[in-house]
């Protein structure tokens, strides 16, 4: 098993910035998670504070172990994935995941919106039942194209920047760094696939690939392998 850690922080005031203009109104009015002029504002307060009274210090580490424990408590989250056919709880922070992929950010919108048309739906809809219902205090996306194993560790990176990877796991979590826009992952595993290959562990990675065949990360380490190894369908 390999651990990986990521440099990558969260994304910066100009990138946050940039998100706000390209969707427009949309960002502004239906969900309010960036505000392009508070931005502005506050980069210019921190230019004028006088360097030689100012002191940064980082604890990263501190930081990191701290995100990697949100996950596994669903009171401080407000997202649950439910992974595969199963519907198996994962849990997250719609802050960190907005900003640290573009992909989750749209797929947080959207389940946003589809969630509160739901609401304006049943409130219109008029009651046949006297029952109620538990509300929900997650926002509910089903995720169906991973391993739970997998997703898991993908969500603990995304909010530590943390993983360990596994030969078996590699495959996998190489789609969902694809798909979720993390190119230092991206890269970390397909370093780990070439050394899975020259090892020979072809056989374990053509098993993963075929899982993910859906994926074209997973298509492309099927091609490759198939170079080194011939296993039988």
């Amino acid at each position: 098993m390999e651990r990986y850690d990521s440099r990558a922080g969260l994304l910066d005031f100009d990138q946050m910035e940039m998100w706000v203009s390209s969707d427009g109104s949309s960002g502004n009015e239906s969900t309010g998670v960036f505000d392009a002029e508070s931005v502005r504002s506050f980069q210019s307060k921190e230019r004028s504070t006088d360097e030689s009274e100012m002191t940064n210090f980082k604890s990263l580490h501190a930081l990191g172990h701290s995100m990697s424990y949100i996950t596994h408590v669903p009171e401080l989250c407000d997202v649950k994935f439910l992974v595969g056919d199963d519907e198996v709880p994962v849990y997250g922070v719609k802050a960190v995941l907005g900003t640290r992929s573009r992909y989750f950010y749209s797929l947080i919108l959207k389940h946003i919106k589809d969630a509160e048309e739901n609401r304006t739906s049943k409130r219109l809809t008029p009651r046949k039942s006297k029952k109620c219902y538990r509300k929900s205090n997650h926002l509910e996306i089903p995720i169906r194209s991973y391993d739970i194993d997998v997703f898991r560790r993908l969500i603990q990176f995304v909010h530590s920047g943390t993983v360990s990877i596994t030969i078996e796991t590699v495959v996998g979590v190489l789609c969902g760094a694809v798909q979720f826009g993390f190119k230092d992952l991206e890269t970390a595993c397909q370093e780990m696939v070439q050394r899975g290959i020259s090892r020979g562990r072809t056989k374990v990675l053509i098993n993963s690939a075929r899982e993910y065949s859906q994926h074209k990360s997973a298509l492309e380490i099927l091609s490759k392998v198939s170079l080194f190894y011939i296993y039988p369908a």
